[in-house]
Order: C-alpha cells, then sequence, then structure tokens
C-alpha cells in the first residue's frame, strides 16, 4: 500500500482545525499604527513595558507543597505562577499565625493552672472547717479544669 500524499492528509483534517481563526491581538508596534499620534503611540509603548512581568522570584519547595500549590491553583483555573502571584500579592500583609502558637498555649496553660491553685485552696479551707456542702460542686469545677487542661496540652 503507498503512502498516503499531502493531498489525501488535507482531505481528512476537521474542517474545524484547517479554519480556527487566529488571535492576531494587534501586532502591530504602536510606533508603526498609522491610526495612533505620536504622543498616543509613545504612551501605549510605555503601559505595554510596564505590564511586563521581566522580574522573577525563586522559592525553594518540597515535592508536597509543590502539589499542594498546583492542586490549588487548578482548583481556581489558574497556572501555578499565577496563582502564587495572586496570592503573594492580596491583601493580606502579614502571614497567618501558625496553627500551633506555643507561647499563647503556655499561657493558656498558666492561667488554667492558677484556676486549679485558687480551687486547691478552697478546697483546703473547706477542709479545715469541716464544712463541705460544696464538695461535689468543688469536684466537678476540678474535673472542667483537668478536661481544659488536657485540651490545651493536646494542641
Amino acid at each position: 500500500m503507498p503512502p498516503p500524499d499531502a493531498a489525501a492528509i488535507a482531505a481528512t483534517t476537521t474542517r474545524a482545525t484547517a479554519t480556527k481563526p487566529r488571535a492576531w491581538r494587534n501586532r502591530r508596534p504602536a510606533a508603526k499604527r498609522l491610526d495612533l499620534t505620536p504622543d498616543e503611540a509613545e504612551r501605549r509603548e510605555v503601559e505595554r513595558r510596564a505590564k511586563l512581568r521581566t522580574k522573577a522570584l525563586h522559592v525553594q519547595l518540597t515535592e508536597a507543597e509543590k502539589a499542594e500549590i498546583t492542586a490549588r491553583a487548578k482548583k481556581t483555573g489558574n497556572r501555578p505562577s499565577d496563582f502564587a502571584r495572586i496570592v503573594l500579592l492580596s491583601d493580606l500583609k502579614a502571614p497567618a499565625p501558625p496553627a500551633r502558637d506555643p507561647e499563647a498555649i503556655r499561657a493558656l496553660a498558666f492561667q488554667l493552672s492558677k484556676i486549679g491553685t485558687n480551687q486547691n485552696q478552697l478546697a483546703h479551707i473547706a477542709n479545715e472547717s469541716r464544712a463541705l456542702p460544696q464538695e461535689a460542686e468543688l469536684r466537678r469545677v476540678g474535673d472542667l479544669i483537668v478536661a481544659a487542661l488536657e485540651k490545651v496540652m493536646a494542641l
């Protein structure tokens, strides 16, 4: 069987690919356009150069981080570089606080510890006076404090 000639290949191409319109986007430089004044051509050229992205920012990522950024970009319908630019130039000027702030956890644990100390002093006074009508209430508060401390320590 002989190889197909160029006419046969051209005949088998679909009409959609053969007549696909081109996006020319006014490729003629502004300086060579006859419908623009020299001042307007210069202004357009300055605007065009201002939009050019000529500076790079290099960021090292792990494979997992890159995959996460790529997945997020794909969800928004952007390329990873466009997505990163949008996120980096957003109105959020300070980074989000870390999910686990050790200083805040220590401060909260300290305050809960002080509450426990006060509860212990109340229990001591109740035991000295042999009046324990609120013993059940003290135990309930103690249990709540222990539960709160356990949650803080789990952070």
